[in-house]
């Protein structure tokens, strides 16, 4: 059950194993239990989020990448992939090819300028990303 403390590192080292095996599809089920044993850890939904982009489910992977983003609002590199994930998805583009600048593109495209207005205000972007330094509990 996932009550006991040691769920959330069973349910990471399981969806990192399944992933590395490149079982991508049944590694989101670990994701989103780990998820849900400890809401407030970024770090299954950033996995998630990188799974999604593998399968090339990329609104679900800027969803995941938004929730993350709420505890990292100043990650240049989340906020530039999370708008890789808005082009790839197709949202901007219309038919006939032409692009369009409305919806989760432009939502994008705000989320970079809102990172270079913060930049300007706190000094350079940092170039880490938030899953360096973090291990998972045994």
């Amino acid at each position: 059950m996932l009550s006991r403390p040691e769920s959330y590192a069973v349910r990471m080292n399981k969806a990192i194993s399944l992933t590395r095996l490149r079982r991508t599809e049944d590694s989101l089920a670990e994701y989103t239990a780990a998820a849900r044993a400890r809401p407030e850890d970024h770090r299954p939904r950033y996995e998630r989020a990188q799974a999604y982009q593998r399968l090339g489910k990329y609104a679900e992977a800027a969803a995941d990448l938004t929730e993350v983003l709420k505890q990292f609002p100043e990650s240049a590199g989340l906020y530039e992939e999370r708008a890789a994930c808005y082009a790839a998805s197709g949202d901007n583009v219309k038919e006939g090819g032409r692009p369009r600048r409305r919806g989760k593109v432009a939502a994008g495209l705000r989320a970079c300028t809102e990172q270079a207005r913060l930049e300007a205000a706190h000094g350079p972007r940092r170039h880490a990303r938030p899953e360096e330094g973090i291990g998972i509990e045994s």
